[in-house]
């Protein structure tokens, strides 16, 4: 398959996102079919008129699936084939300097103004990231995805790279410094009617990191259900985690990890301190002396 494999880093199977060849193919799998076998199938880009009818079928799904007819058979497996072997990233059109964002079936989603944005996502799915990268021609910042469009983080930075699963963390790299940081997405409660005492909650960007460290690699932790991914950060030849729940010093050489437990050892020389997964930072810590 044309993807670049995972990477073997300091004992452990990593892709890296932020390094050079990270950010070539972090992405790669959104090229390929979504099927549950291997396969070296690229996804076809829609035509308006192909994805009018996806956006139509999708509708119909539930209603195609209650009906024991040939044509709603039929329509189901067209249906099949667009969910799997179709890119349904939205596009950039414009001209330089001016380009926006555009659903597959040719709906505005970013106004025609900038040099580049992010687009590595489906346009239809039921959860787009909240925001969205742009470039000015200069630097990176950020905007909201939303009816009215706002910055929600001003354009310093010389690269923004969009965590690829569940577009909650945002990794920056500082201009001056080339240091890379984190921001993440949180929700916070917010009343819209003082009448009726309904509250929402409204995704806010976040800073989670600071721009101190050098690589950021994406790792997982092998649950039962499904991998519950975090991160490995390195600052000179030292390494630590990042994950929802905290960050560790970034003070160690290397870790392991108890999948069945959710527990990191964190080794540093002799020294191996084990840390509650869902609690990195207030760890029921054991200090072992290794020898």
């Amino acid at each position: 398959m044309a993807r670049v494999p995972r990477i073997e880093f300091r004992n452990r199977i990593v892709d890296p996102i932020t390094t050079a060849p990270g950010q070539h193919h972090y992405y790669d799998f959104l090229d390929y079919w979504r099927v549950c076998y291997s396969t070296e199938n690229k996804c076809r880009f829609p035509t308006i008129e192909e994805a009018k009818e996806y956006i139509r079928l999708s509708t119909q799904k539930s209603e195609l699936k209650s009906q024991n007819s040939f044509e709603a058979r039929k329509n189901l497996v067209c249906l099949r084939n667009y969910e799997t072997k179709y890119d349904w990233r939205p596009q950039l059109k414009g001209t330089e300097g001016a380009y926006g964002l555009y659903t597959p079936d040719g709906r505005q989603m970013l106004s025609a103004i900038y040099h580049d944005i992010f687009r590595q996502f489906d346009a239809y799915s039921t959860q787009l990231p909240y925001f969205i990268p742009v470039f000015n021609g200069t630097h990176w910042g950020m905007v909201s995805l939303s009816d009215k469009p706002e910055i929600v983080l001003d354009f310093k930075y010389s690269k923004i790279i969009v965590e690829r699963w569940d577009y909650r963390y945002y990794f920056v790299q500082d201009a001056t410094t080339k240091k890379w940081g984190a921001y993440h997405t949180v929700f916070e409660l917010q009343q819209s009617n003082a009448a009726n005492r309904k509250q929402n909650r409204i995704p806010v960007l976040e800073q989670y990191l600071d721009c101190i460290v050098d690589e950021i690699y994406e790792d997982e932790l092998l649950a039962d259900e499904a991998p519950i991914t975090f991160f490995m950060l390195t600052k000179g030849d030292r390494i630590g985690i990042m994950n929802d729940f905290g960050i560790t010093e970034i003070d160690y050489d290397y870790y392991e990890t108890d999948d069945e437990n959710f527990l990191i050892k964190l080794h540093s020389g002799s020294n191996c301190k084990i840390i509650d997964f869902n609690n990195p930072c207030c760890a029921p810590a054991n200090i072992i002396n290794e020898k």
